[in-house]
């Protein structure tokens, strides 16, 4: 619980203007889930047939 309250205590500025200023991490969500989808691509599929 001390531990808890401790990192609570550290954040709390962060936590404190996310919530006035309603800043989300959406954009670095949406960033890191198309990085995904492209290195993933090789493995699921080609981009180009190359046989016609």
């Amino acid at each position: 619980m001390i531990k808890v309250a401790k990192m609570i205590r550290f954040h709390l500025i962060g936590i404190l203007n996310a919530d006035v200023l309603e800043v989300t991490n959406a954009r670095a969500e949406s960033l890191n889930s198309k990085i995904q989808r492209i290195r993933m691509a090789p493995l699921s599929k080609p981009l180009v047939s190359s046989w016609g």
